[in-house]
């Protein structure tokens, strides 16, 4: 009986101490750009860019020198200030993909961005919580995935503001 009970122990053990840890990726059987390799892989990337974005800048009108971020205005780029804020919103974003809905604005004026990277690659996603529809780009600017998420847009649109808040922006 002890010796099932140390076997029982020990396997316990073994399983929860790769817990919280992602699995790495085989990127080899996995091909970036397939439409269903954003949410497999998003728990191996980290944020290294937070983008506030201008929705309102016109494209009849664009400003000269401003830098675009997948067709919106920069206003302003950063980082978050600990790697705490870039995990919480990877962990958003997992709770915004885990839960779509069918429901879909028209408005899509996004303020938030963030670049994702693993090792040479990147995604890229911009957000927009007033209509609750996100953008998923892959490294050469192809939307790969997107969708809305409207049943977790409060707590995730607090989450945000949170980290971009504290992030540094110089």
């Amino acid at each position: 009986m002890k010796r099932f009970a140390v076997v029982l122990l020990f396997s316990a053990f073994m399983a929860s101490s790769g817990a919280g840890e992602p699995k790495p990726v085989d990127w080899s059987k996995l091909r970036e750009r397939d439409s269903k390799a954003f949410p497999l892989v998003l728990d191996q990337f980290r944020v290294s860019e937070l983008i506030i974005l201008d929705p309102f800048s016109s494209w009849a009108d664009p400003p000269s020198k401003k830098a675009r971020f997948h067709t919106w205005v920069v206003a302003a780029k950063g980082s978050p200030s600990t790697a705490a804020g870039g995990r919480l919103l990877v962990a958003s974003l997992r709770a915004i993909v885990d839960h779509p809905d069918d429901f879909a604005a028209a408005c899509f004026e996004p303020h938030h961005g963030v670049r994702l990277v693993e090792g040479s690659r990147r995604f890229d996603v911009v957000l927009c919580f007033k209509c609750s529809q996100y953008r998923v780009y892959d490294a050469d600017g192809k939307l790969v995935w997107g969708g809305s998420f409207t049943t977790v847009r409060d707590k995730e649109e607090a989450r945000w503001n949170a980290v971009f808040s504290a992030g540094r922006f110089p």
